[in-house]
């Protein structure tokens, strides 16, 4: 299993505006998508930092998904400085994806 894991800072003010955008855009369309597993978003609404964590049945699917050209770069009006993006493998997971 791939994860990709996007660092971000969301302006405060505008942190229920991107959970929004998760919810009703990346993850009906994400859901879609082969290879597909779970999204994760963690915030920290004191703060507006964020952390976005996507998994995928492998690198394969996740780069096919096209996810980080087309959804993340949408939610850049939202954001106080770049994000940053790491893809990972995944050692250990425990739960249903």
């Amino acid at each position: 299993m791939q994860a990709h894991i996007v660092y971000l800072d969301i302006d405060p003010g505008k942190l229920d505006q991107f959970l929004t955008h998760i919810r009703t855009t990346v993850l009906p369309e994400s859901k879609e998508q082969p290879g597909y597993k779970a999204t994760l978003v963690l915030t920290n609404p004191e703060t507006g930092k964020a952390v976005g964590i996507g998994l995928w049945e492998d690198r394969q699917a996740m780069e096919d998904s096209g996810f980080m050209d087309t959804h993340v770069k949408k939610a850049n009006p939202m954001l106080k400085d770049p994000m940053a993006i790491e893809r990972w493998e995944v050692g250990i997971a425990d739960g249903t994806f």
